[in-house]
């Protein structure tokens, strides 16, 4: 049986390329991050914005079926964020997107705020009840009027099938009491 010598050259040679790699490696690892040339600014980042100035938020009330424009400036924290974000943020079943403005649209349940300006009295089954918007057109119920048709004449039962406008909270009540007694 041999024995390598550690006096020999070959064994000598190996060792230093051993060491010569090991010290690579452990420069590598320690200094590795900072021999990359690192072109990402975090600065840059944070003041060039991704979406434009302005959002415009298009809304199309199921109820009636009324299209209102809301526009507002972007924050800045919001204008950091891809359009495709903010849309979902403001729950937008689309957007558009140009250089000025982000426009969103969107679908909501119910009245327009025009149409809720208007208020009438009618019947929900056989039940008196209030309404927003106007007779004959769009409405969403407001509230039930614990009012049942039976006792009620047959004139006002008939006024109250084809609505009853109203254009103040005193008028409405007035109406009300009218029914009561």
């Amino acid at each position: 049986m041999r024995f390598v010598h550690c006096n020999s050259r070959p064994w000598l040679l190996g060792l230093l390329l051993l060491t010569l790699v090991g010290a690579t490696v452990l420069v590598v690892t320690i200094k590795g991050p900072g021999l990359a040339v690192n072109r990402y600014n975090s600065q840059q980042a944070t003041t060039v914005p991704k979406s434009p100035p302005v959002l415009v938020e298009e809304l199309r009330y199921e109820g009636c079926g009324h299209r209102v424009e809301e526009k507002r400036e972007l924050s800045a924290e919001l204008r950091l964020l891809a359009p495709k974000e903010i849309a979902q943020i403001y729950n937008a079943s689309t957007y558009q997107t140009s250089d000025e403005r982000l426009r969103l649209f969107n679908d909501r349940p119910g009245l327009c705020p025009a149409c809720k300006e208007h208020i009438f009295v009618s019947l929900d089954g056989d039940e008196v009840a209030v309404f927003y918007g106007l007779p004959g057109g769009p409405q969403q119920l407001k509230e039930r009027i614990q009012i049942r048709t039976e006792g009620l004449p047959l004139q006002a039962v008939l006024d109250l099938r084809r609505g009853i406008p109203v254009t103040s909270e005193k008028e409405l009540l007035h109406v009300l009491e009218g029914l009561m007694n």
